[in-house]
């Protein structure tokens, strides 16, 4: 009898301790979902694609776009009041509609490509020393107008804080248009938790 009790108490235990863990995880997984929230509304943002010659004359002083170059620019304010969020241009990325990933181009990079494009090389050099200092000034003016738009590569916004910035791309031979495509913010960081998330932000949907 006394080993039957003895069995039945146990059994009443090992019953006890299973839904303590189980009410323990439900507990924690309402907390991510809470956290998660939290960082969705705290840290918000907007997209604006450059992509026409009117667009890219507007914002950089310059045609980027029929030299093959496309911009983002991305705002993201960070409405906390105690928590802090940081990211790496190296994670952001543009998903087309086919499902194809372009990587964004290092400002330095973009300029190279741009200002080989407005002119460089032998024919640069016979176009006589008139020409050369007006595109010598076009390239300064491109330079800065470019490199100072660019997104920072380590971007930390504090409780407050709202940074925008360029990200520059080459889209594939193929594709006319990233209208359809999404930004791809690929990892945030909350300083204060830890969590990594990702953001995205429909093109076709930009304010």
């Amino acid at each position: 009898m006394a080993r039957g009790c003895l069995i039945i108490t146990q059994l009443v235990l090992l019953a006890s301790l299973t839904a303590t863990v189980e009410l323990a995880a439900q507990e924690s997984s309402a907390d991510i979902q809470i956290e998660n929230s939290s960082n969705k509304e705290s840290l918000t943002g907007s997209v604006r694609l450059v992509e026409t010659k009117q667009e890219s004359e507007k914002v950089f002083q310059h045609d980027i776009v029929s030299r093959g170059v496309f911009a983002v620019i991305l705002t993201l304010t960070n409405q906390s009041k105690d928590s802090s969020y940081s990211l790496q241009r190296s994670n952001i990325t543009v998903r087309t509609e086919f499902d194809a990933q372009i990587a964004s181009l290092e400002p330095q990079r973009a300029y190279d490509r741009l200002m080989w494009k407005i002119g460089s090389g032998p024919a640069f050099a016979e176009a006589g020393i008139v020409r050369a200092i007006a595109e010598g000034s076009r390239k300064k003016k491109l330079q800065k107008s470019v490199l100072a738009a660019a997104i920072g590569a380590n971007v930390t916004l504090s409780p407050g804080d709202e940074i925008e910035g360029a990200l520059f791309f080459v889209p594939p031979k193929d594709t006319k248009t990233l209208r359809f495509s999404t930004l791809v913010v690929g990892e945030i960081i909350n300083q204060k938790s830890g969590e990594r998330f990702p953001l995205r932000f429909p093109l076709a949907t930009q304010q």
